[in-house]
Formats: structure tokens, C-alpha cells, sequence
């Protein structure tokens, strides 16, 4: 089989049914398998030098880009990542041929909004559930949870011209969500008022060596970013954080022990490991050649009050339980994917937003009927 129509890059595929997906991605002129990346890069590395020299001033003018409220500024947008940008159990949901169907992707997901509300000419949405840092460059066995079909390589959506990419991944890497809504819940009972899943962090097969994987996610976006920016060199990059989970503390009547079925220590723990992911992807964005393209959108510092444990008005986040279109478990709520939407949106156009902003756009922007698109209003004047 040809490289090209193995990588299927380009107009040339498109996501067709047709491709073969093969779990390789070309860097540099160089087939690179998820675990040679490293080499890949080594042999592309004059190759990336020749393209950020040569497109220096084009790489300027997409660090000031124009108001994201005029239409069609952007050109082509790409997401990628895992359940979170894919939107999953938001309604409505996405099914199309050229969508794997285990992916989970919502029509209001907070890229689907975010294309919606800036005018892209053109939105590729490759973010699947499940995926870890690893499927943005091989094929994800499982195209998602409900799906044994795979999931072509997400970096396989990005082509030259591509004009800004949101990415938001690192707690599948983690196995965060695995740790905190199966293994925890079963030991909460042991001890309610103590943090028997922490203590028991060492025989747990999802927490062993969660310290170490909080730091590969760290060198994995470093260097995932680079691969995004020598592909397409002219994009704008936004990494996005996660939202918070769980509070750092809780009210006296202790609510994650019912939203979250978690033990009060087991609580703070969470709440810890999910800061640390966010300072990870924080720390990749900010890395001295990343810096350059990419904008890092810090969802956990306004998430405080909104986490899973809030009650229903304020949260935007679900527990272990979720109502049916408001996403899934343990997964941002509609809510929740605004939220990110806006502070991605406002972030392009370099204007802060206050939490009293956000919240107020978060309250007024909510699904009137069934399956309706929402649209992100303006962001504040400069």
C-alpha cells in the first residue's frame, strides 16, 4: 500500500470510508509509528526548522489574531482529543458516515460550538472517546466506548493550510476517570470519612505509577504540539484544560459522597491529580517552542463552584449519574462544554473573561428545545 493512501492526508481521503488506516503518521517525509515518534521527529528536525524559519512572519500574525466574532477569520478548524472536546451524551449527537460511532460527538460540544460562533470555513472534528495522547498519532482500536470499529489517527485530519486546532487530552493517559468511577466507589464504603483509595493506590491497577504519568502526559503534548505546528505551520493551537471534577474541600453535609460515590479523603485526592494534569498541559503549552503558537485555556481556574459536587444549578460537571443529553458520567455537562467554548473563544481573541462573565453566559446559554445548536455570544470588548 502507498504511504499516502495508508496516512490518507489531505483532500486526497477526507475521512472516507474508503481509507485504510494503518496507524502511522509521516513526519519529516518519515513513516512514524506511536512508539518511534521520537526518531520521527530527530529526522524531521531540519525539515521543522526550514518550516517555522520560513514562515516566520506568517507564525507572528497568528499569534494577534483578528476579532473571532467577524466571520470566517480562521479558515479550516480542527479538534482533537478525547470524550471531553467530543462532547459525550450531549445532545444532539453526531452520526454521519464519516463519524467512527463509538466516538461520541455532540453537535454541542465546545468545538461545535466554538466553529459555530467564529465562522470557520471549514470544521473537522477528530476527537473520539477514549483517546489517549498516543491515538493522536496511531489508530484507536476502539473507535470509542461503544465501538469495536477504529478510530483513524486524529493527526491525520490536519493539513498545511489548516488555520487553528483545539486539543484537549491526557486524563484517558492517566486513567483518571477509570481510577475515580469504578476503583474508588467500591472502597468507599470501607471508610467514608478517610481516603481508602488513596491508601490502597499501590495494589490498584489504574493508580500504579500515576505520579509518573501525570509527567509523560507533560513530555507527550510538548511533543504532540510540535508534530501539530510542523503540519500545519500556519495554525493557531488552543490546548484546552479540564474542568474540575471535584471540589479541594467540601460543605459539611459532604455531597460527593452521593454525586460522586467517593470517600471524603478520596475526594481531595481527585481534585489534587486533575490540578496536576491541568499544570501538565499548562507546562506543554508553555514550553519555549510551543509558546510560540499555542494558547493554553485554563477551564480548572474557572471551574471552582462547578465541579460534579455542586448541586444541579451550579454544576458543570456530572457525577456518577447523568441525565439523558446532558452528557455522560464523570463528563462536562452542556454547561460544562459552553463553559470551555467561551474562554476558548474569548482566548483567540486575547480578551479575559471574569467568572462573573462566564457564569452569566453559562446561565443564558441553554437549549430551549430538543436537539437545538446553541450558538457562544460575543466576548467581552477589549
Amino acid at each position: 500500500m502507498a504511504e499516502k493512501s495508508a496516512y490518507c492526508d489531505g483532500e486526497s481521503c477526507s475521512w472516507s470510508s474508503s481509507c485504510r488506516y494503518v496507524g502511522t503518521l509521516v513526519v519529516g517525509g518519515v513513516v512514524a509509528r506511536s512508539h518511534h515518534i521520537r526518531r520521527a521527529l530527530l529526522v524531521g528536525s531540519v525539515l521543522l526548522s526550514a518550516v517555522i524559519i520560513g514562515t516566520i512572519g506568517a507564525s507572528a500574525a497568528v499569534s494577534s489574531p483578528p476579532n473571532p466574532d467577524e466571520v470566517r477569520q480562521f479558515g479550516g478548524y480542527v479538534a482533537l482529543g478525547s470524550s471531553t472536546p467530543s462532547g459525550l451524551g450531549i445532545a444532539p449527537h453526531v452520526i454521519s458516515p464519516t463519524t467512527p460511532p463509538g466516538c461520541g460527538r455532540s453537535a454541542n460540544s465546545y468545538p461545535a460550538l466554538l466553529s459555530r460562533s467564529i465562522g470557520v470555513a471549514s470544521f473537522t472534528d477528530a476527537s473520539c472517546s477514549g483517546a489517549t495522547a498516543d491515538n493522536l498519532y496511531s489508530s484507536q482500536v476502539r473507535g470509542g466506548f461503544l465501538s469495536a470499529d477504529p478510530a483513524p489517527p486524529q493527526l491525520a485530519a490536519l493539513r498545511q493550510d489548516t488555520k487553528m486546532v483545539s486539543l484537549t487530552v491526557g486524563s484517558n493517559d492517566i486513567n483518571l476517570l477509570r481510577l475515580f468511577g469504578t476503583d474508588c466507589p467500591r472502597l468507599a464504603a470501607r471508610a467514608w470519612d478517610k481516603s481508602p483509595c488513596k491508601d490502597s493506590a499501590a495494589t490498584l491497577p489504574n493508580a500504579k505509577g500515576i505520579d509518573e504519568r501525570v509527567s509523560s502526559v507533560r513530555k507527550s503534548l510538548t511533543q504532540a504540539l510540535s508534530i501539530i505546528h510542523h503540519k500545519s505551520p500556519y495554525a493557531r493551537v488552543l490546548l484546552i484544560g479540564y474542568g474540575q471534577y471535584a471540589p479541594a474541600t467540601q460543605s459539611p453535609d459532604h455531597p460527593c459522597r452521593t454525586r460522586l460515590r467517593l470517600a471524603d479523603g478520596d475526594v481531595a485526592w481527585f481534585h489534587d491529580l486533575t490540578e496536576r494534569l491541568d499544570a501538565a498541559m499548562r507546562a506543554a503549552a508553555q514550553a519555549p517552542d510551543n509558546a510560540k503558537f499555542t494558547t493554553f485555556v485554563d477551564s480548572f481556574g474557572h471551574w471552582t463552584g462547578h465541579d460534579a459536587c455542586a448541586d444541579d444549578a451550579h454544576s458543570w460537571t456530572n457525577g456518577s449519574h447523568a441525565k439523558p443529553g446532558d452528557g455522560a458520567g464523570l463528563h462536562p455537562r452542556q454547561s460544562g462544554a459552553v463553559a470551555m467554548g467561551y474562554l476558548a473563544k474569548c482566548a483567540m481573541a486575547n480578551r479575559p473573561v471574569t467568572q462573573q462573565e462566564l457564569e452569566r453566559v453559562v446561565d443564558e446559554t441553554r437549549p430551549t428545545s430538543p436537539n437545538q445548536e446553541l450558538r457562544l455570544p460575543a466576548c467581552p470588548s477589549a
